[in-house]
């Protein structure tokens, strides 16, 4: 799930599964794993990630990898973050109209002194 996979880049336990990375390079593999360091002291400058093999890697070594199976699984990905987005957004709007539900009734509501004698 997303959140495991953000819980182990927090922890620094990651690691690259064959069928969503078998056709990514190892430099760019390396790159990744280097950004991704828990400790800053550690972890890729600006500078090392520029300067990293995969980031100043020839076109024509680039262009020999086949990198269809990613590009469906960032499709897959980019559709399930929609997907969360779009409900994320009407639970906003859900809370907002009971919020302003809510205050709309609470400002015309009497307080119970002027209800008279009961």
């Amino acid at each position: 799930s997303q959140l495991e996979i953000f819980r182990n880049i927090l922890y620094g336990t990651f690691d690259f599964p064959d069928r969503i990375w078998t056709n990514v390079s190892e430099d760019a593999k390396k790159l990744i794993q280097n950004l991704l360091v828990k400790n800053p002291d550690c972890r890729y400058t600006v500078h090392d990630a520029l300067s990293s093999p995969w980031i100043n890697a020839e076109g024509e070594k680039l262009q020999r990898n086949d990198l269809s199976g990613s590009i469906r699984e960032i499709r897959k990905f980019n559709a399930r973050m929609k997907l969360k987005g779009a409900i994320l957004a009407v639970k906003a709007v859900r809370a907002f109209d009971i919020d302003h539900i809510t205050s709309s009734i609470s400002r015309t509501e009497s307080p119970i002194e002027d209800l008279g004698s009961f």
